[in-house]
């Protein structure tokens, strides 16, 4: 089967199953779709897999710490908006081969005019080196809903509704947006424009939300500096992201 055609499949097929399932099937396709890669890759992503499928196995899922599972949450909130008669109208994401992975590219996003490849992260100390990254465009996804001070991983015991899921995507819309423009307390960014153009701070009058984000601070103080085009990007994907009619 083409990749491409692979990558469809999956996304029509995650609508409705558990997280856990869609991490499972996403660890897989990666792993499917390794055909240049180095061993540890593989290795990793096969102890990866085989991690995933015990927890399938047992009656009450365990452990749901890894990365991965943030990543499916992310694949699934969006995955969740596509009509597959009407993609163009909706943001279409599939999920990046083995060869893309290992490129730091985690899921690439489709409109009508624009790919956007991307990177998710819930690792707030690791996520300025990924904004690095000329592959991909990064995002940090919160791991408290703030509304019930849990983990969203915690959602893995039941079946998220499209209210959730939309209501996870707007936490990543505003805690992105408040770091690109200077409002979180542990990031200060820096947009370059141009090689010899001294950089500069975007700035904005929106306070940051504590009680939107359910935390005060990640602890740490860290400076990114990133391309004026980077910024933008960033910023359309972001817009994408809160409109869920976009």
């Amino acid at each position: 089967m083409p990749e491409k055609e692979q990558a469809e499949n999956i996304e029509l097929e995650t609508k409705t199953p558990p997280l856990l399932q869609v991490s499972r099937d996403i660890t897989s396709y990666r792993l499917r779709t390794t055909t240049n890669g180095s061993y540890k890759y593989r290795e990793q992503q096969g102890q990866l897999l085989l991690y995933l499928e015990e927890q399938l196995n047992c009656e009450e899922p365990h452990c749901l710490t890894k990365g991965i599972h943030y990543e499916s949450l992310f694949f699934t909130a969006l995955a969740n908006r596509y009509e597959p008669n009407n993609h163009f109208n909706n943001p279409k994401i599939a999920v990046s081969t083995g060869q893309e992975d290992q490129r730091g590219i985690d899921f690439i996003i489709f409109t009508k005019s624009n790919k956007f490849p991307v990177d998710v992260t819930v690792d707030p100390g690791g996520y300025p080196r990924k904004m690095t990254n000329k592959n991909s465009l990064s995002l940090l996804l919160p791991e408290i809903d703030p509304d019930t001070r849990k983990r969203y991983l915690g959602y893995f015991e039941q079946h998220l509704l499209d209210t959730d899921l939309e209501d996870f995507l707007q936490k990543v819309f505003f805690l992105n947006v408040a770091i690109l423009n200077n409002c979180h307390p542990n990031y200060t960014l820096f947009v370059k424009n141009g090689k010899k153009k001294k950089a500069g701070k975007p700035t904005s009058n929106r306070p940051f939300d504590e009680e939107l984000f359910g935390f005060s601070n990640y602890g740490g103080k860290h400076r990114i500096t990133i391309s004026k085009s980077v910024y933008q990007d960033t910023m359309n994907l972001l817009s994408i992201i809160k409109n869920p009619n976009f």
